[in-house]
């Protein structure tokens, strides 16, 4: 975490927009103006709409099993700080053992 911090503290600061400048109204209705259409643009496109919700779905349930692991594995268990570390991070070993480069989904 640190080398990225240091790493984006060596960044070049760009030059303030003029949106910054207008009054904070202005700027607010633009964002939301902005998030309005962005999500109607994700509604019409089907294929982009169902990898998002999709991907929201996954997260959304695998946050909530991870979270209710340490549970048990603490409590009847009896699994110490580290080994509740190490089980959580084993659980990704199965997705990367069996990544492989796919060829480009045509849509």
């Amino acid at each position: 975490m640190a080398s990225g911090v240091l790493f984006l503290a060596r960044l070049p600061t760009p030059a303030p927009s003029p949106v910054a400048a207008t009054p904070r109204g202005r700027v607010v209705r633009t964002v939301a103006t902005d998030a309005v259409a962005g999500m109607r643009w994700l509604w019409r496109a089907r294929f982009v709409r169902t990898v998002v919700l999709t991907g929201s779905a996954l997260t959304f349930f695998t946050m909530a099993w991870e979270a209710t692991l340490v549970l048990p594995a603490r409590g009847p268990m009896g699994v110490s700080e580290t080994g509740c570390g190490v089980m959580l991070m084993l659980a990704i070993v199965g997705p990367l053992r069996s990544y492989r480069p796919v060829t480009p989904l045509r849509v």
